[in-house]
């Protein structure tokens, strides 16, 4: 079952549409995003969830109020075509983030790619929110750890203004 993501124009503290809270997944696993979402929902928080494609809208909370920016995530499309889209999501987002100015946003996906998503995205949100959190699920993803990724995601956790983690061993590792 698809849901029409609901669309504001000018979100703002004044206007009744404005949620403090931006919820940025990058289309990572629909379950998770589903689960975090359906948590703050029953916990009363005003959030906007921004999806995807593959964001399961059945199983999130009626009324859970969305913005597709990822769009599609089909993997078999041509790389210049993955490239292209995943190029226009970000930039839409970083527009989207620098016109609303969300008081939080809190991104609970993958940094991938680290520079672009992590690094220079968490500068961003940084300049252009109150809060920037992120959730650390683990110190690098399992299959990148060279030296380049253990520095780029060094800055991005440096860069989030609250560091939110699934497990003491990550805490610890990174105190």
């Amino acid at each position: 079952m698809e849901r029409r993501s609901v669309q504001h124009k000018h979100m703002n503290m004044h206007s009744t549409n404005f949620h403090p809270v931006l919820v940025v997944s990058h289309g990572y696993e629909p379950i998770y995003e589903r689960g975090f979402c359906n948590g703050l929902s029953d916990c009363g928080f005003k959030f906007m969830l921004v999806s995807s494609d593959g964001t399961d809208y059945a199983g999130l909370r009626p009324g859970t109020p969305t913005l597709n920016l990822r769009r599609g995530q089909d993997t078999k499309r041509p790389s210049w075509q993955k490239g292209g889209n995943l190029i226009r999501y970000h930039a839409t987002l970083l527009w989207h983030v620098m016109r609303t100015r969300p008081r939080t946003l809190h991104v609970i996906g993958l940094l991938s790619p680290p520079l672009l998503t992590g690094v220079l995205g968490g500068l961003w949100f940084r300049l252009f929110c109150g809060t920037y959190a992120l959730t650390v699920h683990d110190l690098l993803p399992h299959d990148r750890a060279t030296w380049m990724n253990k520095v780029l995601f060094h800055w991005s956790f440096r860069i989030a203004t609250t560091l939110v983690v699934h497990t003491p061993r990550v805490r610890q590792a990174l105190i």
